[in-house]
């Protein structure tokens, strides 16, 4: 995960570009990942220093929505594909 300067660097960017005081200038912006797995390296950093670089640290965090996947589209998928092939084999 990047740091949280990061994010708000682009936040202020879109913002001036569409000339708009909404988070991300109005823009949708999605991330992919697991915040739980993933935090930034502070080199030489404590626990404290980690946890204030993450995004949830961030002011810009309580402007994103948190979605979960609830289907698995590669295993819809695979029964898919396994069903065209039983149709095409008889």
């Amino acid at each position: 995960m990047m740091n949280r300067f990061a994010f708000e660097a682009v936040d202020r960017t879109f913002k001036d570009l569409m000339d708009s005081e909404e988070p991300f200038g109005g823009k949708v912006m999605v991330l992919g990942g697991d915040f739980r797995q993933i935090l930034y390296v502070v080199v030489r950093g404590t626990r404290t220093h980690i946890v204030d670089a993450c995004l949830k640290s961030s002011t810009l965090w309580k402007y994103f929505k948190n979605m979960k996947l609830t289907i698995n589209i590669r295993i819809q998928h695979q029964e898919n594909v396994e069903e065209k092939i039983l149709l095409t084999s008889y």
